[in-house]
């Protein structure tokens, strides 16, 4: 998976290559690197160059700067204060570097890569241990500093600590540049210092060890090993890459990369406020390993961190594996890359996005990026159940209209599991959700379009669940098979015709929202199995068996496999009595489908059905001719309101004395609307397929 780039050749934006003021160390590689250090500039040997004013330390020494020797005895640098660090009084020039412990990392100034003048100087943070300068921290400088005459006894800029624990970047004439800017109650005091880590990490420390401010906090284009990309949930801050704004111009650039700060669980590249690329949200994977192809050895291990006060990812390096690091390129990529000792140059492992379809919303609108072709081809589907809104467009490449759906989708309508998935966009997250509520909370909301679940059981938080929902267009998409560092989940689509598969839970929609949903286990319960002591009527359609949902009693209308009533009729009643609102009509709670099992929830009568009272010699007597005249007006209203007051036009075509129920008040309420049909508001006639009622 590993696409190394040949010799000499450098990706655009993916590194500095060029000269440094300073030190650079003659060790390469991952193993210990030594002290080693060089006064002056080094040129590169391939890639990019820079030019490096003359390096002086004469002029140093009245403002601390001293010559030190390196460990090996060979080369020299010029360093204020100690080895890895900065102390008051003694100030950072050009000439002079900083280097951390190990070696690893050099501070001080350069000359940008690509820059039409070598006068041009910035303060950053590079790589000590390879012999390509490669640049990971610059300053937030809005201007370059103009170098002066090396012979002058003056400095062109110094990098102070302050009494007041801020680091401070001065010119020539004393104009402060950048600073630190910490803003702690912290007393002066001389034993505040600055820290170059071996990671890279600048690090101003109070004396008792507090860290007050590190750049890895403020980064620049590159996302180094520790360092921590995400987001904080009570004050909504969050950790960015910034990319450089050209080949040669360190300056802040139009990309930046870090944790959507309304969607944290996915990290995000925008270009200015414009979502560029965005990763699937994270679902769960505490540490996942990836390997390098050369040589067989663990390289990286990606880690994301949950808790109740943060979220962020991490990266670390196995024992003896090279220098790695993501960088953030001014084209607005973000690469993954590794250095070779045997070319001498970085090789990109992966980039994100990794083709073109894969930039933000490329597909448009229900439509995803197919990743899952070897041959590099981008390419653009519709995802199952849709087709092009425009075919013409599509064919002629243009994808950002998207796709349409092939038949209207109903409420009733179940979920299709779409897999290896890289999960749209602007998704709600709904907390404190099992799969089975996730499921069934997205089954009964109509406007439910999607669902995806996932149980962050690695997360510290006190909610280690992860449902998302989505109730509009499905953007930004991706088919993920086998690709480097991705991971593809399942997605839940409501489609025409489908029913969910998920096992023990209904698809179904639930309309009272005294219940928050309904499993199919919890129906069979509170039927007893559907058991002969618990049936209370039963038909051509099948029976009704009285249960106990929560605490309050229902009547569960199971349609038998063998009814006239089928799928078309069980769909239609549910949507029919969903609208219909009126005291004279059945209240339906709920409805399940469950393989071949179709349930439909009642509200629970007590007194049956009118056709139970007629014909029962010992219920007849409750109907005299007051109650008589109450039940017929009730089912009179009922009618009036189907076929004229209600905003839809229906005509029943089944009313007889056994769909019409009677409460504990002996309120008559019309039920069983699968055969009814819809008129439209000037209609007066309508054709049937077949014939219908009694």
């Amino acid at each position: 998976m590993a696409r190394g780039l040949s010799d000499g050749v450098v990706a655009a934006g993916s590194l500095r290559g060029g000269g440094a003021i300073g030190g650079l160390a003659g060790a390469r590689g991952g193993g210990a690197p030594t002290r080693a250090r060089r006064r002056g500039g080094v040129q590169a040997k391939r890639g990019r160059e820079a030019s490096s004013p003359r390096a002086s330390c004469g002029h140093e020494k009245g403002r601390g700067g001293r010559r030190q020797r390196g460990v090996d005895g060979g080369a020299t640098a010029c360093g204020g204060g100690a080895d890895d660090r900065i102390i008051l009084g003694k100030p950072l020039t050009p000439g002079t570097t900083v280097v951390s412990d190990g070696g690893a990392f050099a501070l001080g100034f350069f000359s940008p890569p690509g820059s039409n003048s070598s006068s041009l100087l910035y303060l950053g943070i590079w790589y000590n241990n390879i012999p390509k300068l490669t640049v990971v921290w610059v300053a937030d400088q809005a201007a370059p500093i103009i170098a002066g005459d090396s012979s002058s006894s003056t400095p062109a800029a110094s990098l102070a600590l302050t009494s007041a624990s801020n680091l401070v970047l001065s010119d020539a004439t004393g104009r402060v540049l950048w600073t630190t800017n910490v803003t702690a109650g912290t007393s002066p005091d001389s034993s505040h210092l600055a820290v170059l880590q071996n990671t890279g990490n600048l690090v101003v420390r109070s004396p008792n060890g507090t860290a007050l401010w590190q750049s890895f906090e403020h980064p620049g284009d590159a996302y180094l090993p520790t360092m921590k990309i995400g987001h904080t949930y009570s004050t909504h801050y969050g950790v960015r890459l910034v990319s450089w704004n050209g080949p040669g111009d360190p300056s802040r650039g139009r990309f930046t990369f870090g944790a959507d700060p309304v969607r944290p669980l996915q990290l995000v590249i925008w270009n200015g406020t414009r979502v560029h690329w965005r990763n699937s949200p994270w679902q769960g994977y505490m540490v996942d390993s990836n390997y390098q192809k050369v040589g067989g050895r663990s390289a990286i291990y990606r880690a994301v961190f949950n808790t109740d006060e943060e979220i962020y990812a991490a990266f670390t390096l196995s024992d003896g594996a090279p220098p790695m690091q993501y960088t953030l390129t001014y084209a607005g990529d973000l690469e993954l890359q590794s250095w070779s000792n045997d070319t001498s140059a970085w090789a990109t492992i992966i980039k994100y996005p990794t083709r073109a379809c894969s930039a933000f919303g490329y597909c448009g609108a229900f439509g995803y990026c197919d990743n899952s072709t070897d041959d590099g081809v981008s390419t653009c589907r519709c995802i199952e159940g849709f087709e092009p809104a425009s075919g013409a467009e599509w064919r002629n490449g243009n994808f950002s209209g998207g796709c349409r759906r092939k038949e209207p989708v109903r409420c009733v309508d179940g979920f299709a599991e779409i897999q290896n998935m890289k999960l749209p966009d602007w998704y709600t997250h709904v907390p404190n959700r099992s799969f089975e509520e996730c499921s069934a909370g997205c089954m009964r909301d109509c406007s439910c379009v999607a669902y995806a679940y996932a149980n962050l059981s690695t997360s510290a938080k006190k909610d280690s669940t992860r449902c998302l929902v989505w109730t509009g267009e499905l953007i930004d998409m991706e088919k993920v098979v086998g690709s480097w560092g991705d991971f593809g989940e399942t997605l839940y689509l409501r489609l025409a015709g489908a029913v969910s598969a998920t096992i023990n839970t209904c698809a179904c929609i639930v309309l009272d929202l005294e219940f928050p949903f309904l499993v199919y286990d919890d129906i069979i319960t509170a039927t007893d199995n559907f058991s002969e002591a618990s049936m209370i009527g039963k038909g051509g359609f099948g029976k009704v068996y009285k249960g106990v949902l929560g605490s309050r009693e229902v009547a569960v209308k199971r349609l038998s496999m063998g009814s006239k009533q089928g799928t078309v009729e069980f769909r239609n009643e549910v949507l029919l009595i969903a609208k219909l609102q009126h005291r004279n009509l059945v209240r339906l709670v709920g409805c399940c489908m469950e393989g071949d099992e179709k349930l439909l929830i009642y509200e629970y009568l007590p007194n049956k059905s009118l056709d139970a009272t007629i014909f029962n010699s010992a219920r007849k007597s409750m109907l005299d001719w007051s109650m008589r005249f109450k039940i017929i007006k009730g089912v009179a209203r009922g009618l009036l309101y189907l076929h004229q007051d209600s905003r839809l036009t229906i005509i029943h075509r089944d009313l007889k004395a056994s769909n019409i129920l009677l409460d504990a008040a002996m309120n008559p309420k019309i039920s069983d609307f699968g055969m009814a049909r819809i008129f439209g508001e000037n209609q007066e006639q309508a054709n049937t397929k077949r014939v219908v009622g009694t």
